[in-house]
């Protein structure tokens, strides 16, 4: 979707999951990396708000999954900021 051009995997997801759970892998496909000049490294404050939009859209504006993302977001950018 191009109106979330830093979180589009996330909202992606999202619209699958309203059709399909998804299948569970019990082994892993990928890792998490992050290097200096990655959107998601620079731009990782604009990236969680995309997100939060997205999930207040699917949530149907959910005040407990609201705040339980933020706070998710709030041990994201703690972490980010340590690996910085």
């Amino acid at each position: 979707n191009p109106e979330y051009p830093l979180s589009f995997d996330h909202e992606y997801w999202l619209r699958c999951v309203v059709h399909q759970l998804p299948a569970r892998l019990r082994r892993p496909l990928s890792v998490f990396r992050t290097h200096p000049k990655s959107l998601s490294n620079q731009l990782y404050e604009k990236q969680l708000k995309e997100d939060y939009e997205i999930v207040k859209k699917y949530s149907r504006n959910n005040k407990l999954l609201l705040l339980l993302h933020r706070l998710g977001q709030v041990i994201t950018i703690k972490s980010y900021q340590k690996l910085k």
